[in-house]
């Protein structure tokens, strides 16, 4: 339950011993307009806003609590927790940037014992089961065919500690051998979730689950895919009742309730089988939830069927080739054997009604070095091609393109974002890695719309401030 402002403010006033008549004299606010904000009747303007914490001259921990219940009444309850929402990703992979591994707490040379993984074994705790899923997650590195399928809710999986056990394997193999190199004995996932509507009443119910698969997928190395459906669960779908959930290993069957504090693992050659042939007929109904590509290339074609009136953003760290860049300029950059490939991306993002938010960083980064890095191209510009594309850039802000200040949001250094009206979130590497995240979520592409349609005016860099940056 969030605080209005009004509320908040009189909350606060209380704390301070701080009196309405002292605060309305100091802040100069019509005493009328006052007791409206105080009672909840009235928003107050960003002017009387800044006016009433210039007077109070509170810590920062209260500041920010008024800042948020100001938020919340002027943007409204859907677009404040589109906000936060937002906010906490773009926070996520910001944080991503400078950590190659992420510490999971789990130890990585934990040896399976092969007899642990036949007969019927029961589990009647969460900490029985996760420790027999660590142990099989890691046995099954030893089979050369390791596919493992899994049928479980996002909250399941991070109940069960599985996000933090499958990285702490996976990087630990790296680690052993070379720690840029990728986990050759990774499992390839394939993971069918189930839903009962298709937009959430409420997505911060959701977000915590989305969040931690994301910071799981931004890490991980390996293939990893989901795929989901609305319909409400049967017993024919799951293939049982007191244990819904499932994990379909190389050498067994891991059954779970819905707590996930009770289990079952088959060995038996007639169950892994019948849950194989279950599994694959559950995705034949399935579309993707989350896909990973090795890169945007394969995404291009769902991008030229869009209309050309669908509104799309980008949001990137430093301006992107894909919206300055022309035929003439990919046919003088790059090799004969690319061009094409790469009209047809320019083609895919051009078409849209795009928008792109950079950094200030970024973007004195490229007027100081002429050079642009995206989708692990690394093109600096020629000196006779300056002046046009200077123009471009400069043509285009404050209409396509607005460099955001880095403390009302930040933009990850590494991943570029790009958000589909309605249809798609994805978060592309730029610097590193080459493995693109396709989130095929429509509420949270809404929620990154309302976000940027509704940003504050002191979140964008003012013209004047962008015109200097030029003149530097």
């Amino acid at each position: 339950m969030y605080e209005h402002f009004g509320d908040s403010l009189s909350r606060i006033m209380e704390d301070y011993s701080e009196s309405k008549n002292s605060l309305i004299q100091r802040t100069g606010i019509d005493r009328s307009s006052f007791f409206q904000i105080l009672k909840g009747k009235r928003i107050p303007t960003e002017e009387q806003f800044s006016l009433i914490l210039n007077a109070l001259m509170l810590p920062e921990t209260d500041t920010a609590v008024l800042k948020e219940a100001w938020l919340y009444d002027r943007l409204g309850d859907k677009c404040y927790k589109s906000r936060r929402i937002v906010l906490s990703l773009l926070k996520l992979l910001s944080e991503s940037d400078d950590q190659q591994f992420y510490d999971s707490g789990y130890p990585v040379n934990l040896t399976a014992a092969a007899d642990s993984f036949t007969g019927t074994i029961a589990f009647h705790s969460v900490s029985e089961l996760k420790s027999f899923i660590y142990a099989a997650l890691l046995h099954s590195r030893d089979y050369q065919e390791n596919q493992i399928d899994l049928f479980l809710s996002l909250k399941a999986l991070y109940t069960l500690d599985f996000y933090s056990m499958e990285r702490a394997l996976s990087a630990g193999s790296r680690n052993e051998q070379d720690p840029s190199s990728s986990d050759s004995n990774a499992p390839q996932f394939r993971h069918i979730l189930s839903f009962f509507m298709r937009t959430p009443s409420d997505p911060e119910e959701l977000f915590h689950d989305y969040q931690e698969y994301i910071r799981f997928l931004i890490s991980y190395s390996g293939d990893f895919r989901s795929y989901y459906y609305y319909n409400p669960s049967t017993m024919e779908d799951h293939l049982g009742s007191l244990y819904p959930y499932y994990m379909i290993l190389p050498f067994g069957v891991l059954l779970i309730n819905t707590g996930c504090d009770g289990g079952l693992f088959l060995s038996d050659a007639s169950f892994l089988t019948e849950y194989r042939q279950g599994f694959e007929h559950q995705l034949t109904r399935m579309k993707p939830l989350i896909t990973n590509v090795d890169t945007i290339e394969d995404y291009i074609p769902t991008l030229l069927r869009l209309p050309d009136e669908t509104k799309t953003w980008y949001l990137s760290w430093q301006p992107g080739i894909s919206y300055i860049a022309t035929d003439e300029l990919i046919r003088t950059y790059l090799p004969a054997e690319l061009q094409e490939l790469y009209m047809t991306h320019v083609h895919a993002f051009q078409h849209t009604e795009y928008h792109e938010y950079v950094t200030p960083e970024g973007f004195q980064a490229f007027l100081g070095s002429k050079r642009l890095q995206e989708l692990q191209m690394d093109l600096t510009a020629r000196k006779e091609d300056l002046p046009m594309l200077m123009q471009m850039l400069q043509s285009r802000l404050g209409q396509t393109l607005d460099i955001v200040r880095p403390d009302v949001f930040p933009i990850s250094k590494n991943w570029a974002i790009h958000i589909v009206s309605g249809r798609t979130v994805s978060f592309v590497p730029i610097f590193q890695g080459s493995r693109a995240i396709f989130i095929h979520e429509r509420w949270l592409a809404e929620c990154f719309e309302d976000f940027l349609t509704n940003l504050d005016d002191n979140a964008l860099l003012s013209p004047e401030h962008l015109q200097e940056m030029f003149c530097m």
